[in-house]
């Protein structure tokens, strides 16, 4: 039963744009979306990948290759090392200096 009620706390909050399925529910202070399961905060885009797309390895990252960060599509999460993610991030952080 629980399972079922995140489940569809999970689908009522989001709201479709162009592509990106976006959370509209609770945003951390980075910008991701947060849900509130039994005593901790999850991030969302960390449960929509392990719901639809499959298992997170062992010290993988979540990736958003739209570069939304409240966007949960399972089109546009893909896991990767931390290393290949920082790897990424950096002609970002380089564009907006």
């Amino acid at each position: 039963m629980k399972a079922e009620l995140l489940l569809l706390r999970l689908l009522k909050g989001i709201v479709r744009k162009n592509e990106c399925w976006e959370w509209q529910r609770t945003i951390d202070q980075y910008g991701y979306g947060l849900i509130r399961y039994g005593r901790r905060n999850i991030k969302v885009h960390r449960l929509y990948y392990l719901l639809f797309v499959g298992e997170i390895p062992h010290g993988y990252v979540v990736h958003h290759t739209c570069g939304n960060k409240r966007c949960v599509n399972p089109a546009h999460l893909e896991a990767m090392t931390v290393s290949d993610h920082c790897q990424l991030a950096k002609p970002r952080r380089r564009q907006h200096a």
